[in-house]
């Protein structure tokens, strides 16, 4: 069918970003597994993992970020981008919460998967997320919900403004892959 992927996402990795486990580096060796097997697969550049939702948010943002530079490094070292899909009620916050956390000099290299429902979920509008993020998107989610639950329906049964998503796509000049994620 001449697809293809350009993303790795590591979702089982996303564990690792909870309140209680943030601070925990063990799961540094998965991440040192999956790209060993990776190497089999160049044309994955990208490797995405999930920040689930968690409690203990601003307090715990020194400890995300100690854990994303070891991630960042681990990925970059393997010639890959590291990109953090940021789903609602994340530690790191919502997405001017998350611009500001990803100015630090540890995380600049960091990308961002781009999952419409994950930031529609939170209240977030599309426009002020490609505003905040858009420089940093690597990759992309395109799913659908109801704007309150966090689902993965196909794009066009939910209440996502599609006319923002794309067009702010192309406004933002994204040239990544454009990848639709239901369930």
């Amino acid at each position: 069918l001449g697809l293809k992927s350009d993303t790795f996402v590591a979702h089982f990795l996303g564990s690792g970003f909870t309140a209680e486990t943030v601070k925990m580096h063990e799961d540094a060796d998965k991440l040192r597994q999956v790209l060993q097997a990776l190497e089999s697969w160049p044309e994955i550049t990208i490797v995405s993992v999930p920040l689930p939702p968690a409690s203990g948010g601003k307090g715990l943002l020194n400890a995300l970020a100690d854990k994303l530079a070891v991630f960042a490094s681990l990925v970059q070292s393997a010639g890959r981008v590291l990109a953090i899909e940021p789903m609602p009620g994340n530690l790191a916050g919502k997405s001017s919460d998350i611009s500001e956390f990803l100015r630090r000099d540890e995380l600049m290299n960091i990308g961002i998967n781009y999952d419409t429902g994950h930031f529609h979920a939170a209240g977030e509008s599309q426009e002020h997320v490609q505003e905040e993020l858009g420089n940093r998107f690597v990759c992309t989610h395109l799913c659908d919900n109801d704007g309150i639950t966090n689902l993965s329906l196909p794009p066009g049964d939910g209440t996502v403004s599609w006319k923002a998503v794309t067009g702010g796509l192309d406004r933002i000049g994204y040239r990544g892959s454009w990848d639709i994620e239901i369930r």
